[in-house]
């Protein structure tokens, strides 16, 4: 994620009770969304951005599992629960 500053008068304009917003460019098409920080947190996106990081570092160190791995995990699993029915 990258993070800027921008002018204080932009800043104070969505500090000023602002709620979700779409961003457009000059044409009027959306090429992006504003949300509230505490919004963010709501929709679990604090939480979600450092669950990719760690994906991201386990990836790197070669510790994730393939598609099918996750595929074969999930046949036994529903496996198991068709059996205990």
């Amino acid at each position: 994620m990258v993070e800027q500053t921008h002018d204080p008068e932009l800043i104070q304009k969505l500090r000023g009770g602002a709620k979700r917003i779409d961003l457009t460019d000059e044409t009027g098409a959306v090429i992006g969304h504003y949300l509230p920080h505490s919004e963010y947190v709501r929709l679990g996106g604090v939480e979600r951005a450092r669950l990719r990081e760690e994906a991201i570092a386990e990836m790197k160190r070669g510790e994730c599992v393939t598609a099918e791995e996750v595929l074969h995990r999930l046949d036994r699993i529903k496996k198991f629960v068709k059996s205990q029915r």
